[in-house]
């Protein structure tokens, strides 16, 4: 790419505010050829098909491109009703209503015959490509089109945009050349982003396949996973079904020095400079990780709460809405207790928090927990209960290798999402000083 950047002096005050002097400013109407939104089809979601015409709705339309995991289709007869509304490669696609409202991108080529419902309006503009379906879609994504769409939703109010508020929209106009090589700019960081996203996403893929293998098949000395086809004397069955033969299943107590809800006090007690801290479900992912920043404080006499106080290596399960989650406590620099809602577990040296952590979080482990839940809506877990259930239990040095191969699988995904962080904040400092003309791009 030859593009040049270079900071711009001159600028001209403007309804949007501060632009090139040779940049125009215009109305979305002013140069579009077609703004409008499609309907719901006469029978709503039960006229989708499996496969046919895609219909786009607004759950898949992102500022990352088009969503297109749970699309719905129609069929060739809805789509002639809807002819108005079929939408081109290059249109650019914005989520006019709902909470989900300013999201957008451009519809991308090789899709076929695309239609979209009342919820996403399409932008066509004449001598429609993909340079300038990606300027205009970038613009409508950065503040100069937030900003326009807070001001026509002030004091919460986000029903939504109709055609003539979006037509009226202001949007910067560099000369085409510029334009076309702003749009190449902010392309190639999307290509990246999606690239690495793509990359998370099969690393996520090849993480549950090895945790399933590792959970089940166990690590040999040689540091290979055991074949049951090829080996099955090193295998037996198990209450739990086959697992390796030098493995043990034992109820969680067995391996248990002691456990306890997390202790209640009053909301009046928490503070921003507490001496405690208290460790939530909500400070908890899907796999157990833990943010500790998001923990809130509270005055609290230690001595009333003292068995309660965290130690590094217990094993923490929540216990209501989301249940099941198991986390293990790494250590804080103030005391911490668990939250009302997660149950610790402080287990003898025979079994690795760390291992059980991956056993519950692991589709099958989960399925067990769960299946112990009480309750209708708001499901529950009864720590005697947890403290009843079969695990599996493999030698200790085989419970390290285990958790040393996950270990290294997440250190490889851990660090693609912290390239994908900072690509993305790359993509918005570039839209901050592109779009707006501060730094220009020179041939």
């Amino acid at each position: 790419m030859s593009e040049a950047l270079v900071k711009s002096e001159t600028f001209n005050n403007t309804p949007i505010g501060n632009f090139p002097l040779d940049w125009d400013i215009v109305a979305i109407g002013d140069i579009a050829t077609y703004v409008g939104s499609g309907i719901t089809p006469k029978g709503g979601s039960n006229i989708y098909k499996k496969e046919g015409i895609l219909f786009i709705r607004s759950q898949n339309v992102t500022f990352e491109g088009l969503l297109l995991d749970d699309v719905a289709h129609i069929d060739e007869r809805i789509h002639k009703i809807m002819k108005r509304s079929e939408v081109f490669a290059h249109d650019v696609l914005l989520n006019i209503t709902g909470a989900s409202i300013g999201r957008c991108c451009p519809l991308p080529e090789g899709l076929g015959k695309v239609n979209v419902n009342q919820h996403v309006c399409a932008i066509r503009l004449p001598n429609s490509n993909s340079e300038n379906a990606i300027f205009l879609s970038s613009v409508l994504a950065s503040y100069i089109g937030e900003s326009q769409i807070n001001k026509l939703n002030a004091g919460g109010n986000r029903e939504g945009l109709n055609y003539q508020q979006l037509r009226a929209f202001l949007i910067p106009l560099p000369p085409t050349k510029e334009r076309a090589d702003i749009a190449k700019i902010l392309d190639t960081v999307d290509k990246a982003i999606a690239l690495t996203d793509t990359h998370i996403t099969k690393l996520k893929k090849a993480k549950a396949g090895l945790l399933h293998d590792l959970l089940t098949r166990g690590i040999d000395d040689h540091g290979e996973l055991r074949d049951y086809t090829r080996n099955p004397e090193l295998f037996k069955r198990s209450l739990l079904g086959i697992i390796p033969k030098d493995w043990d299943v034992e109820p969680l107590h067995k391996h248990t020095l002691s456990s306890a809800f997390g202790p209640r006090f009053s909301s009046s007690l928490y503070a921003d400079d507490g001496n405690v801290a208290t460790l939530r479900t909500t400070d908890m992912d899907e796999e157990g990780n833990l943010d500790l920043s998001t923990m809130p404080l509270a005055h609290l006499n230690l001595e009333l709460f003292n068995l309660h106080i965290l130690e590094v290596g217990d094993l923490l399960i929540s216990r209501s809405g989301t249940c099941g989650i198991t986390a293990v406590f790494p250590g804080f620099n103030i005391p911490v207790l668990p939250g009302a809602f997660l149950i610790r577990f402080r287990l003898k040296e025979s079994v690795k928090a760390e291992f059980i952590r991956r056993y519950f979080n692991y589709e099958l482990g989960r399925a067990r927990v769960l299946n112990e839940a009480e309750g209708g809506v708001q499901k529950n877990l009864r720590g005697s209960t947890l403290l009843k259930l079969l695990i599996p239990i493999p030698p200790k040095q085989e419970q390290d290798a285990i958790i040393h191969q996950l270990r290294c699988y997440e250190s490889r995904i851990i660090t693609r999402k912290i390239c994908l962080d900072k690509l993305k904040l790359l993509k918005k400092g570039l839209m901050s000083d592109l779009l707006t003309g501060r730094v220009r791009v020179k041939i």
